[in-house]
């Protein structure tokens, strides 16, 4: 890993910018790997995991020490290139007095792996299109102007229309680097990535790819064990980030299976997930209704019986199988909701569509298992 090979030199530099200060360069699993107190080399440092486990800053005081393994009164800055953690800097002295230290490093630290990855021509495949990745998905004007000029710099080829994948573990978890280089060479074997038109990285714990049309390529195809998400194509660099901020949104839609942008149905729910956050106030004025006549566990009984009734197509007989409930029964719930909500004598059409931007609002705000 290019932090190891570099950790010591990095320690040296920094140490020297900081007047002799003791330091030390963990990895993620918060092994010390590069210290100015080389006996401490190998150990364990409790500090750091948390940091680079949690994304934050961890700052010890002397009275906090027994509480961290291996640690001592300072302050762990995670380190990130291209929106990963690659490890974590931690400085020894008065968390307080130190903290702006840290920072410098954490700055420092970037810059130089940065540059070793781009001049090093074997880690162009992961820390370089991680960057260059990252940029583009920032989405200002400056982000990808420098995204540009070093993808013309390593005879890089974005071919637009482009989309962006975002595969995600089903139980929630975060996938390891591990995991996102098995799941790269699964698409790299599909012929699904190539390595001079494509680019990717695990930002979050997600592995994000940007994938650049070509002719008998389908995303959709790629057999893989993890949830997919996939945008719809756009056509120019600063359109990426949208397509981006698409498949966050609908990574919320399920925990499972695939969501494609492509697909009428999942369109449509993304389509309604967009207008509930645009209309926060309305749909929190619907579910403040609800909370005011029910029982949260009445809410949910109704709200999933609406669910229930509109993915069987309005059919009462088909609802009331799959709830285990008379059909009087169903029509009862929905009417009770319907009128709670003030569209009991309304059409329709004002009828589904306001129970389901609710109903959207409501998952995507209490997650996709919420009326399981």
């Amino acid at each position: 890993m290019l932090l190891e090979e570099l950790a010591e030199d990095l320690v040296s530099a920094t140490s020297g910018l900081l007047d002799g200060r003791i330091i030390n360069i963990m990895n993620p699993d918060g092994i010390i790997i590069a210290s100015t107190q080389p006996e401490r080399i190998g150990t364990f440092h409790k500090g750091a995991r948390d940091a680079a486990v949690s994304g934050k800053p961890v700052s010890i005081r002397p009275d906090q020490i027994q509480e961290y393994s291996g640690a001592r009164e300072g302050y762990n800055m995670p380190l990130r290139v291209g929106g990963n953690i690659i490890g974590v800097v931690g400085i020894y002295g008065e968390p307080s007095e130190i903290r702006y230290l840290a920072h410098l490093v954490e700055v420092y630290t970037e810059k130089y792996y940065q540059l070793e990855a781009l001049i090093r021509p074997q880690y162009a495949q992961g820390a370089l299109k991680s960057i260059l990745l990252s940029k583009l998905l920032e989405g200002s004007a400056k982000s990808i102007a420098e995204a540009e000029t070093l993808i013309k710099s390593r005879n890089l080829t974005l071919r637009y229309p482009v989309r962006v994948a975002l595969l995600a573990d089903n139980d929630g978890k975060n996938l390891t680097a591990q995991q996102a280089e098995a799941e790269f060479h699964r698409w790299e074997s599909a012929g699904a990535l190539s390595g001079t038109e494509d680019l990717w990285s695990l930002i979050d714990g997600r592995l994000i790819l940007l994938l650049s049309d070509r002719p008998g390529r389908k995303a959709e195809d790629v057999q893989t064990a993890l949830r997919l998400n996939l945008s719809l194509p756009v056509q120019a660099p600063w359109e990426i980030q949208r397509a981006y901020q698409q498949v966050l949104l609908l990574d919320s839609f399920t925990d499972s299976g695939r969501n494609l942008l492509s697909d009428p149905d999942t369109r449509l729910r993304y389509m309604l997930r967009c207008t509930a956050v645009e209309n926060q106030d309305f749909a929190e004025e619907m579910l403040a209704r609800l909370g005011r006549n029910f029982s949260p566990a009445e809410q949910k009984s109704l709200l999933y019986t609406a669910q229930c009734y509109y993915a069987c197509e309005k059919s009462v007989t088909r609802a009331a199988a799959q709830l285990y409930v008379h059909k009087n029964t169903l029509l009862y719930r929905l009417h009770k909701l319907w009128s709670t909500l003030g569209v009991d004598d309304s059409g329709e059409f004002q009828q589904e569509f306001t129970v389901r931007l609710i109903l959207e609002y409501y998952l995507g705000k209490q997650g996709p298992r919420a009326l399981k």
